[in-house]
């Protein structure tokens, strides 16, 4: 399982090219995953109790498609979720795209994206 990346998008195609269905799943799957947060959020305060995604995976939209954000941080709160994660990848042989930071000498970091299948990754290392 380390050679996931810290964070990456699930894109909601397979490595053959088709499209996965229901066309909702990245909703459900971050509602799965919703109640994983960090050990130190402050529950006490009130808008913390609303129904919300985890910071860990998130629907978003990326260049116009429907993909799931996951940060690797999940691992640490609980390791079935993370175990849940890369089962899903593999079980639907979704693709994924990594995504990593670059230092500027200018400023702040740049996001650049590096495109993976899962067949890049054996079975072998992910257990």
């Amino acid at each position: 399982m380390n050679n996931y990346p810290n964070q990456f998008y699930i894109f909601g195609k397979t490595t053959s090219g088709k499209k996965f269905r229901p066309s909702d799943w990245a909703d459900r799957f971050c509602g799965v995953l919703s109640s994983y947060r960090p050990k130190s959020e402050n529950l006490k305060n009130i808008n913390s109790l609303c129904l919300s995604y985890s910071p860990f995976a998130q629907p978003r939209n990326y260049n116009g498609e429907k993909v799931v954000f996951i940060n690797r941080e999940i691992e640490k709160v609980e390791p079935l979720a993370w175990k849940f994660i890369i089962s899903f990848i593999n079980d639907n042989k979704l693709i994924f795209e990594e995504k990593y930071f670059k230092k500027d000498s200018l400023g702040p970091k740049k996001t650049d994206f590096e495109k993976k299948n899962i067949e890049d990754i054996t079975r072998e290392q992910i257990s």
